[in-house]
């Protein structure tokens, strides 16, 4: 086996410890899943307190059984979307007071 071969394996794998994509793909579709069970049963305030409940509680496993790139995948998602929120509750905010 030459040199190259092991590099890239061993870059590749980064020992076992996940992959950041992985990390934003599960948490997205956390909140995919979430939104459509919501939509089927008709109670939209369960994406509000649900989503966010069942995307912490991953991110602590993920982080836990030391699959550390997707966790911190997790947590990046995380970041992103409280800055959306946050952002639209601006918006909203705003409108209201000068409408």
């Amino acid at each position: 086996m030459t040199d190259q071969d092991k590099t890239s394996k061993e870059s590749g794998g980064k020992n076992g410890e996940g992959s950041i994509w992985a990390g934003i793909g599960i948490g997205m579709g956390i909140y995919l899943v979430i939104y459509l069970i919501a939509s089927i049963i008709q109670l939209e305030t369960l994406l509000f307190f649900v989503g966010p409940i069942v995307h912490l509680i991953t991110m602590i496993v993920f982080l836990a059984i030391g699959k550390r790139f997707t966790g911190i995948g997790l947590l990046i998602l995380a970041g992103i979307i409280l800055l959306l929120v946050s952002a639209c509750f601006g918006f909203v905010i705003f409108s209201l007071n000068n409408g």
